[in-house]
């Protein structure tokens, strides 16, 4: 075992009895993230986002997403977590990607700007398109031809 000089076994041992050691030093910031019900102002989004083009303008889709975005306190997203999703995976990376595109008005606590944990619902509601009704397999039988209107006799010219 190696020998410790008799001054520093002072200085562990006076360290050890202070209880105040390290008072006098400032921690190290770290960023600080609130919940929506820590903050007297909530972040607002600065523009809609882009929710356009998941697929195609007819593809169907249906179902809800739930984003946990982390928003810093300068407004950009930090970070975006897909808590939940009832949609095709494509469909909720292409709304997280939209929201973490989108820029913010910082949340606030009492006027101090900071940053905050917001959970998003994304709904999505655009049902298949129809069939028109030749193409539509359950409504062919239904249509029948109608007969051309029958004109009565002329009476005598």
């Amino acid at each position: 075992m190696p020998a410790t000089p008799p001054s520093a076994k002072k200085e562990e041992a006076s360290a050890a009895a202070d209880s105040t050691l390290g008072a006098g030093v400032l921690p190290i910031g770290a960023p600080a993230f609130y919940t929506a019900d820590q903050l007297t102002q909530r972040p607002r989004p600065l523009s809609p986002p882009h929710l356009d083009g998941l697929g195609g303008p007819n593809a169907p889709l249906l179902g809800t997403v739930i984003l946990k975005l982390w928003i810093g306190d300068s407004g950009r997203v930090v970070s975006v977590e897909i808590e939940e999703s009832q949609v095709p995976a494509a469909a909720a990376a292409a709304a997280a990607a939209a929201f973490a595109e989108l820029r913010f008005a910082p949340g606030e606590i009492n006027g101090q700007v900071v940053g905050a944990i917001m959970r998003i619902e994304v709904t999505y509601d655009t049902p298949p398109p129809e069939l028109p009704p030749a193409l539509s397999p359950t409504l062919a039988p239904a249509l029948s031809p109608v007969p051309p209107p029958v004109m009565p006799p002329a009476k005598g010219r």
